[in-house]
């Protein structure tokens, strides 16, 4: 068994449980993706479902799932490089600075897979890997908030400012 498929599982079992008190949230983001070791930028349109379970004294515990597609594509060495899926499973601890502020940390588990087109050819190379973020939010009303965050998914790095909306 691959491990998607264990984390997959894992969230599964984190959401029965608390389904007659859910804190259900969406929301929408632009998200930047950059390589390290190369000149290459991708534009991303993300959604995502997330899932409060609770805690206290200011903390709570989420799940979360955001799938992505391409808003722009780029050109690495004349190959053209276009993000053709995201999916992310994530775990993410908050803390609540104030009424309206709030910090997390995210632990994710990520699916990603790029097209590479050379203009006679093109192949898709897709990767999954950990990884671990960090990113603060605002509460504008009881139901509408904005996010910022940071993440590093081995040699990817993923920038990301979106809307919520808890329902």
């Amino acid at each position: 068994m691959n491990y998607s498929k264990k984390f997959l599982g894992l969230l599964i079992m984190l959401f029965v449980p608390f389904g007659a008190h859910a804190q259900w949230s969406g929301g929408v983001g632009y998200n930047v993706v950059s390589v390290d070791d190369l000149d290459l930028d991708l534009d991303m349109i993300s959604t995502s479902l997330a899932y409060d379970f609770g805690g206290s004294d200011g903390f709570s515990n989420q799940v979360q799932v955001k799938l992505g597609t391409a808003a722009s594509d780029d050109t690495v060495l004349g190959v053209n490089v276009e993000l053709s899926r995201f999916v992310q499973f994530a775990y993410r601890p908050e803390f609540a600075l104030s009424d309206a502020i709030y910090i997390y940390g995210l632990v994710s588990y990520t699916d990603v897979s790029v097209t590479l087109s050379s203009g006679i050819d093109s192949e898709s190379v897709g990767s999954e890997d950990f990884g671990a973020g960090v990113g603060f939010g605002f509460t504008f009303t009881e139901s509408l908030g904005a996010e910022f965050s940071y993440e590093s998914i081995e040699d990817v790095n993923v920038v990301s400012v979106g809307l919520t909306l808890d329902f």
